[in-house]
């Protein structure tokens, strides 16, 4: 009898520890698991503030769109009752304001069925001797461009120097043109801008 009761305190104390030792096991494992997480949170912010650096503050390198290097107007001339503002003394030709021809609605062009872009765009050739037809052509420098620029001119009966046309832009896009009559050649860039709220309509 004695022994069996010397035996029941041991007894309890040991149920007792098996009743508290998952509760301490839990409480340490959350510590664990909260020191963790915090520590993944710190890596994780050195890794963004990093990266944030390196790419000039979350910007890709490369992906701004350098500025389209457009001709300014040169000079003032009079040809055939017209205004030119920009030439070198063999051809003459007007250039838009700041560069840029919009295309919008109500506005003057037109765009054509394959998307393309038609400007009425004149043209005046010095040369006495030349009575052909003026050469366009013309490249895209901000993106490539599987299509040139055209261009559609004749001489004004009169006066064989003013070439009257259009030029017709695959696309928007910095454009680089260039005229050829004869030996001589005039080239400029312009920026080429659609309206958004313009619509698809058929060039005369």
């Amino acid at each position: 009898m004695h022994l069996h009761r010397t035996q029941k305190p041991q007894q309890a104390i040991r149920l007792a520890d098996q009743k508290t030792a998952p509760g301490l096991v839990s409480a340490r494992a959350i510590r664990m698991l909260a020191g963790f997480l915090l520590l993944a949170a710190l890596v994780g912010c050195a890794r963004v503030d990093n990266e944030e650096i390196q790419t000039g503050g979350g910007q890709e390198h490369g992906t701004e769109t350098e500025p389209c290097p457009v001709t300014s107007p040169n000079v003032t001339v009079r040809r055939h009752s017209s205004s030119f503002n920009y030439g070198n003394g063999e051809q003459w030709t007007y250039l838009w304001p700041d560069g840029t021809v919009l295309f919008r609605a109500r506005g003057p062009g037109f765009v054509n069925p394959d998307g393309s872009l038609s400007m009425k765009w004149h043209w005046y050739v010095e040369q006495e001797d030349f009575h052909g037809e003026l050469e366009i052509e013309g490249r895209r420098l901000d993106a490539p461009s599987e299509r040139s620029v055209s261009g559609n001119h004749s001489p004004v009966l009169g006066d064989p120097g003013f070439h009257a046309g259009k030029l017709t832009f695959p696309s928007e896009g910095c454009w680089e043109v260039t005229g050829r009559a004869g030996d001589s050649s005039l080239t400029f860039v312009t920026q080429v801008i659609k309206g958004r709220t313009l619509k698809d309509q058929a060039s005369p």
